[in-house]
C-alpha cells in the first residue's frame, strides 16, 4: 500500500505542480508578482490536499503584521518550501540552489516568483545572494532562510551556519524561528516514497528587530537554534 500511495503522490503532485508552475510564470507576465501571490499561496495550499498531507498550521499569530520578517527554520524536505509559502502569512520567498535555476520550468517558476539563487560552493556568490536579501526585505518581502544550509540526513536539527545571521543582523528586521515536525516521516533524505499523512509547522517568538541589531552573530545563532529546537515535536 505504501508503494501505490508514493506512487500516486509522485505522479500527481507532479503534474499539479506543472499546472501551478506554468500559472505562475504567466500570470507575472500579465499582473505584478505580488498581486498574483494569494493565489500562489491557494495553489500551494491545494497541493498538499492533492499529496493528502495534512499540515497543522500553529502560531501564525506571532508573525509581525505589516512589515517583512526573516524567517529562520529547519530543513527537512523538498516541501520545506512550498510549506512556507503556502501558509505563512506576507510575500514569501526563499533562497534555492543556483542549480535549481536551470531545471526546466521549476527555475522559470522560481526566477519569475523572485526567489534568490545561491551557490553553496562559493562564499562570495553567498555573499551576493544575501546582499540580494537584503534588498528584497527593505523593499517588504519576508524571506525563509534555512541556516541548516542542507536537508537533516537523520531528521534530527543540525548545526548552524553563521552566515545568514550575519545577513539577519545587517538587514535589522524581526526574526521569527520556525519549527518543521513530521516531514522526515513524509520525504526521508534520500528516499524516493512519500508517506505519512501529516506535519507540522510551529512560528515560535519572535526576536525583535532592535534585539537582532544588539546581538552578535553567535549569541543570535545560539537564541534561534534554542527557539527552533523548542518548536520541533519529536517523534
Amino acid at each position: 500500500m505504501g508503494a501505490i500511495v508514493s506512487a500516486y503522490r509522485w505522479i500527481a503532485g507532479g503534474l499539479y505542480m506543472i499546472g501551478v508552475c506554468t500559472a505562475s510564470i504567466v500570470a507575472s507576465l500579465l499582473v505584478p508578482v505580488h498581486a498574483w501571490d494569494p493565489c500562489l499561496k491557494s495553489l500551494l495550499r491545494g497541493l498538499f490536499k492533492v499529496l493528502f498531507i495534512r499540515v497543522d498550521v500553529r502560531g501564525t499569530e506571532r508573525v509581525p503584521r505589516g512589515r517583512a520578517c526573516v524567517f529562520m527554520s529547519n530543513h527537512v524536505s523538498y516541501l520545506d518550501l512550498p510549506i512556507f509559502a503556502a501558509f505563512l502569512p506576507g510575500v514569501i520567498r526563499g533562497f534555492e540552489l543556483a542549480s535549481h535555476f536551470r531545471w526546466p520550468l521549476w527555475g522559470s517558476f522560481l526566477r519569475r516568483m523572485g526567489n534568490i539563487p545561491v551557490d553553496r560552493t562559493s562564499v562570495f556568490s553567498s555573499i551576493r545572494s544575501f546582499r540580494n536579501a537584503r534588498r528584497r526585505i527593505e523593499s517588504g518581502d519576508s524571506l525563509v532562510i534555512l541556516p541548516e544550509a542542507e536537508r537533516t540526513h537523520d531528521g534530527r536539527l543540525q548545526p548552524f551556519k553563521r552566515l545568514p545571521f550575519l545577513m539577519a543582523i545587517k538587514a535589522g528586521a524581526d526574526l521569527v524561528p520556525i519549527g518543521l515536525s513530521g516531514l522526515y516521516s513524509i520525504w526521508p533524505r534520500g528516499s524516493l516514497r512519500i508517506v505519512g499523512r501529516s506535519c507540522a509547522l510551529a512560528v515560535g517568538e519572535p526576536v525583535p528587530a532592535e534585539s537582532v541589531r544588539s546581538l552578535s552573530v553567535d549569541e543570535l545563532l545560539r537564541v534561534t537554534r534554542e527557539r527552533v529546537s523548542s518548536l520541533i515535536v519529536r517523534p
